[in-house]
């Protein structure tokens, strides 16, 4: 048999008859009575019985007729020994016969350091794992660190995701993510070395697929309510983004089992052009890949605008083609809004008022100065706590009122802070001492409560149409 070369082939060799002519994988110790004897001049001397328990390691060798180390020839077939010196030939191939002199030599070869050597490689043998099971034991275990710090890296980008918050900053280290990433590794010491490897999934890109699969993950919660309601309807809106970009917002509005509306948004899409075609294409095209049926659609809500609401090729007309009970509703927030900037632009008091309070607004909003100005008017006068004054805003709708409050409620506070700002010297005294003027005069507060006895129904009415 040829030596072994793993520690399965040796467990095996051990078993094999290939240090006696046995099958065995412990010392072969038979009864005294099939070890021949010693015949000397005078007597005739025996193995002796005691002497398997004295010492273990005795092995009975058939072919030699004599007793070996078991240990010792192990080591010596399995080529264990190597550079190994002091080896007794007649306790590992040639085998011991003189029963004489047998307590004095097994004495010496237990305490020999060839035998303690040979005992030490059989044993280390015989408890090893195999190579391949090694080797899968190391695997799992880089495995189930692997997918403890992987949960870590997604769950962290999932509270910042969930909270709003930018994961990264100016630096590859400064940023949200990987210093959130370092307090955790207080809890988790594996984390620290799995972020010092070259490839750790904390890269830009790492991050942006993770948070796409967070996307894609909530998109299919919401179709799978949607579908489970049966009856929807799409809610669609363009605008810009700050790159010129055309996006196109879109919405399902369903109802749930108990009977409450839901409007759940699920993405934005661009469109190569704004027509009527392109849009229904758009939106054929989501619906498909949310696994929707156009038949079950009963609503569509657009703007007024005449590539949605046209009454031939607008994108309602197209949808509704195909599907004639998707009823088209126009937007009621937008009308409610294009109410209020008609009213408001109807009469040129309260026209010139509105921009008048969006101009205090983006003084305040911009110059840190007027911001200061005002904090210092608060803390040193009798005025109290003193709102922050914001400009109007574009695209929401229900935040003209609260702006007009915010300043009609504090007015003397505002004009304190604009004759201070007026002062000669500073850098926005002449924005200031305009706006200044127009508020002292008296028309601009009539216009303003007249504006708040128009804008409050309506606004009111905007909320309502918005639950």
């Amino acid at each position: 048999m040829p030596p072994a070369s793993s520690p399965h082939a040796a467990e095996l060799a051990i078993d094999l008859a290939s240090i006696d002519d046995c099958t065995c994988s412990q010392p072969y110790q038979p009864d005294v009575s099939d070890i021949p004897k010693q015949a000397l001049k005078n007597r005739t001397l025996s193995f002796q019985k005691s002497w398997y328990s004295d010492y273990p390691w005795l092995h009975y060798k058939p072919s030699v007729l004599g007793v070996v180390c078991f240990y010792c020839a192990t080591a010596e077939h399995l080529e264990l020994f190597g550079l190994s010196r002091n080896r007794e030939d007649a306790f590992i191939t040639a085998g011991f016969r003189n029963w004489k002199k047998a307590l004095d030599r097994f004495n010496d070869h237990s305490r020999c350091r060839s035998h303690q050597f040979a005992v030490e490689q059989v044993a280390h043998l015989k408890s090893a794992e195999p190579v391949d099971s090694q080797l899968s034991t190391q695997r799992n275990a880089e495995q189930r660190e692997a997918q403890i710090n992987l949960i870590v890296i997604v769950t962290s980008i999932k509270y910042l995701a969930r909270q709003g918050l930018a994961l990264r900053g100016h630096d590859s280290d400064d940023g949200n993510f990987q210093q959130l990433l370092l307090l955790r590794c207080s809890d988790n010491p594996s984390m620290r070395r799995w972020l010092e490897r070259k490839v750790a999934f904390t890269s830009p890109q790492a991050q942006n697929e993770i948070l796409q699969l967070f996307s894609h993950a909530i998109v299919r919660e919401i179709a799978a309510r949607t579908s489970r309601s049966r009856c929807f309807a799409i809610i669609v809106d363009g605008t810009q983004d700050i790159s010129r970009k055309e996006q196109l917002s879109m919405c399902l509005r369903y109802v749930d089992a108990d009977f409450v509306p839901h409007e759940d948004f699920i993405g934005l899409y661009e469109p190569p052009d704004t027509s009527g075609a392109t849009i229904a294409s758009c939106i054929k095209d989501v619906l498909l890949r949310l696994n929707l049926s156009l038949a079950n659609l009963r609503g569509q809500t657009y703007d007024g605008a005449a590539n949605m609401s046209g009454q031939y090729r607008g994108c309602q007309a197209i949808i509704a083609g195909e599907q004639p009970l998707a009823t088209y509703v126009h937007c009621g927030a937008h009308c409610t809004n294009l109410v209020m900037q008609f009213a408001a632009e109807a009469c040129p008091l309260v026209r010139d008022a509105m921009q008048v309070l969006n101009e205090l607004g983006s003084l305040f909003s911009m110059s840190l100065t007027a911001r200061t100005a005002f904090q210092h008017i608060a803390t040193d006068s009798e005025f109290g706590n003193l709102k922050q004054i914001r400009p109007l805003c574009q695209t929401r709708w229900l935040v003209r009122v609260k702006a007009i409050e915010t300043v009609t409620s504090q007015y003397d506070a505002v004009l304190l802070c604009l004759e201070q700002l007026s002062a000669p010297g500073n850098h926005v005294a002449a924005k200031a001492s305009g706006l200044l003027h127009s508020l002292r005069r008296g028309s601009t507060m009539l216009a303003f409560e007249i504006g708040l006895r128009v804008f409050k129904p309506l606004e009111t009415l905007n909320r309502a149409t918005a639950l």
